[in-house]
């Protein structure tokens, strides 16, 4: 079944049912929002009297109509997720999807045998991480969003998405050597998602010209650029971290340990290796220095591995963001040949530490 949805104070749900006199009555439940849930009233309208699409003035209205004859499944659209819940519990109308006709817009999952991709008048159904989906084409012209008025918060934020594309852009290139060894198919958005954050966190400029360097950079620390393996799930051996603008050393100290006691490795792993880098960022001018340390092979054994100091340098007395980042390699040994585990597909890479302007 398809549901469509259009904003409003109130929220209306239909059930169809079969009838002997009509092909489909609908059950229809208002719900105030303001009112308790055990004030639903209910009541019966012939489908013939709804004028298609129904929709009434200042009211939310849920119209449901059959597709391809299939009356058991429901796919629920509607701003009011909480009374949808609790509506769907007490009509016993499983949804699974979402399409929100306001603010915002869901993508709707395809269900069935048959998955289909391109485009069926306004809706394109595509594949992407999440499976087979369905959208709704905007009709909005690129002009009307530059010139109307009305989408000025949208000029706004695409502004500000801009830049924050930018900035993962130039820190994903700084990093690169790292990163192509250690990250998932969704490091691109994860990583723009958290920018937003840093930018939004600006509280000199106002919205539409906030940027990351007048933002809160120190956001990003803690972020892992591989969300199938995480430093922190990998690495249990305790470490110190260390900035130091004057000099432009940033290090990472680790005492003795010993690997298979403080270090997660995957199956069939025989070695690992540690890395870090020291980055420092020019956001403005999109320029980068970084300099890489690594330890040699270790073997995950019950061997203790004396401490170490990895010491990266970068630019003395720099006035921009700088980031320290840590990585763990994991291989495996063939033959006196070291082979990387799953392309890299176990290898975990985190910014352990970040010194804003």
């Amino acid at each position: 079944m398809h549901i469509r949805a259009i904003r409003g104070p109130h929220l209306y749900l239909c059930k169809f049912v079969k009838s002997v006199a009509k092909p489909f009555v609908p059950i229809c439940a208002q719900i105030i929002p303001s009112a308790p849930f055990h004030s639903l009233s209910f009541h019966f309208v012939p489908f013939y009297s709804f004028p298609f699409p129904f929709v009434p003035n200042r009211e939310t209205t849920i119209f449901l109509y059959p597709i391809l004859h299939s009356y058991s499944k429901y796919s629920v659209a509607a701003p009011q997720i909480d009374h949808l819940q609790k509506a769907k519990q007490f009509l016993n109308i499983p949804y699974t999807s979402f399409e929100n006709k306001g603010k915002s817009n869901f993508m709707a999952r395809q269900k069935g045998i048959i998955k289909l991709e391109g485009a069926i008048g306004d809706i394109t159904f595509y594949k992407s991480g999440d499976g087979y989906l369905a959208k709704e084409n905007v009709a909005v012209t690129a002009n009307r969003i530059a010139t109307d008025p009305a989408f000025q918060r949208t000029r706004e934020n695409m502004a500000e998405f801009g830049r924050a594309g930018k900035a993962c852009k130039l820190l994903r290139n700084a990093i690169r050597p790292l990163l192509q060894n250690a990250k998932d198919g969704r490091v691109t958005s994860r990583l723009t998602a958290e920018m937003m954050k840093v930018i939004q966190a600006d509280a000199v400029n106002t919205r539409g010209q906030r940027n990351v360097i007048d933002g809160e950079a120190e956001f990003l620390e803690g972020f892992s650029f591989n969300a199938n393996a995480s430093l922190s799930s990998s690495l249990y051996a305790p470490y110190t971290t260390d900035v130091n603008r004057v000099t432009g050393k940033l290090s990472v100290t680790m005492p003795d340990f010993t690997p298979a006691a403080w270090v997660v490795a995957p199956a069939g792993a025989t070695h690992f290796k540690l890395l870090t880098m020291g980055a420092e960022l020019d956001f403005e001018n999109e320029t980068f220095v970084t300099d890489q340390k690594e330890t040699p092979m270790l073997a995950w054994d019950n061997a203790v591995v004396a401490g170490f100091t990895m010491e990266n340098s970068v630019t003395a007395n720099s006035t921009h963001p700088l980031f320290l980042l840590m990585s763990i390699q994991f291989f495996q040994l063939v033959n006196g040949v070291y082979y990387p585990l799953k392309d890299g597909g176990f290898n975990a890479l985190s910014i352990i530490k970040v010194s804003g302007v």
